[in-house]
């Protein structure tokens, strides 16, 4: 699902939509990576997606980072791909945050996940490791 939201740009209205996919689309074809920062700032609950499968899920981390870059506050775009998301589709009672009863898919980096250098240290679904780096690099 990709939730566009409308902002003023050149004296006409402009989707937000996920800026790393292709400007040929309409959607997306005056959307950049200031756009959540600035909504954001302004009081807006924001939500960070990829056009996925076009631009694929895994570029959601730099997605954020790119927004980060742009004038968002960190803690936000990971509020943004994590919480305020799940919020805004309304499965917050049991996605988007770390509390006893919810679901709890994890991936753990060995540093900032928005640092083009961070990398996936383990993945656990369900409660369950379903990869780490040790196992990976052991085989």
């Amino acid at each position: 699902m990709l939730v566009l939201i409308w902002r003023r740009r050149r004296d006409s209205l402009s989707p937000a939509g996920s800026a790393l996919a292709s400007r040929t689309k309409e959607e997306v074809s005056l959307s950049d990576f200031k756009t959540p920062g600035i909504l954001q700032k302004a009081g807006v609950t924001v939500a960070l997606t990829t056009d996925h499968p076009v631009s694929r899920l895994q570029y959601l981390p730099l997605c954020a980072a790119l927004s980060v870059k742009e004038g968002m506050d960190k803690f936000g775009a990971l509020r943004a791909i994590t919480i305020d998301a799940a919020r805004i589709c309304r499965v917050y009672n049991r996605l988007g945050s770390l509390k006893k009863g919810k679901d709890a898919d994890l991936v753990i980096y060995d540093s900032n996940p928005f640092e083009i250098s961070s990398s996936v240290y383990m993945t656990i679904i369900n409660g369950e490791i379903v990869w780490s780096r040790e196992e990976h690099t052991a085989l």
